[in-house]
């Protein structure tokens, strides 16, 4: 995954985890908990040299790789589906963290002219 694509990501994720707070509806949140959480494996995993994998490759290979973060990944969205998004915000901000952190400001996308 190129620097670029890291750094799309990190700003698609970043946008995204103000989201979860404040839905009442629980399908809502689900949907966004579980893109927040597959948005968050996929970057973490690539900086940290293991080959991708999605679905159960991507909790498999990100347990491999750095050992309690899915199952902290899966706490978070257990707890939003419960209404309460703040686990989830910190583990994702954890796991944002090892790529660089939250991006938003200043963050632009390099286009073709």
């Amino acid at each position: 995954m190129s620097a670029e694509e890291i750094d799309a990501r990190r700003y698609a994720i970043t946008d995204t985890l103000d989201d979860p707070a404040g839905r009442d509806d629980p399908r809502e949140r689900l949907f966004i908990a579980t893109e927040l959480v597959r948005r968050t494996g996929e970057p973490v995993q690539a900086v940290s040299g293991s080959w991708g994998g999605g679905g159960k490759w991507l909790a498999r290979r990100l347990e491999a790789t750095v050992p309690g973060l899915s199952a902290r990944l899966h706490h978070g969205l257990r707890e939003v589906l419960d209404g309460r998004a703040e686990p989830l915000v910190t583990v994702v901000d954890e796991g944002l963290g090892q790529v660089g952190g939250r991006l938003r400001v200043g963050y632009k996308r390099a286009g073709v002219p």
